[in-house]
């Protein structure tokens, strides 16, 4: 089975930030941030609602994501950014791969809308990321 390449996935989610390559001790980078919230923001408002999320989370996701012949495969830990309380929370059945539904169900609106604002905003997004990133 190929493997689905997540090593610079941001959420998910993922995914977020301000304009400079340096990479940030949460591993991931403001240009990443603010490239996930990109996709999410499809409508460019600033705000991303649980709809637009819905709509949008999927690609981006896989926005950098490099897709083998056979599909998307399972991720280990090492093929993510994510930290490993992260990684095994949304691993639920414990098998030590993260699969789509895994990568879905870990990415939930709610646990980005943190002041639950009905929406989501690039700093909600880079909180999460530095919560969810090595």
């Amino acid at each position: 089975m190929t493997r689905f390449n997540f090593a610079l996935l941001p959420i998910v989610l993922v995914t977020f930030l301000a304009g400079t390559a340096a990479i940030p001790a949460f591993g991931f980078t403001d240009q990443q941030v603010r490239q996930v919230f990109a996709i999410l923001d499809s409508n460019k408002t600033g705000k991303v609602d649980k709809a637009e999320y819905d709509q949008n989370k999927v690609a981006a996701m896989f926005w950098q994501a490099k897709i083998g012949s056979s599909g998307i495969g399972e991720l280990r830990y090492d093929d993510t950014q994510f930290n490993r309380a992260f990684f095994d929370a949304a691993d639920t059945d414990h098998k030590g791969m993260l699969d789509g539904v895994d990568m879905i169900n870990a990415l939930q609106f709610e646990k980005i809308d943190v002041d639950r604002k009905g929406y989501i905003t690039l700093d909600d997004l880079r909180r999460f990321m530095k919560k969810a990133g090595r």
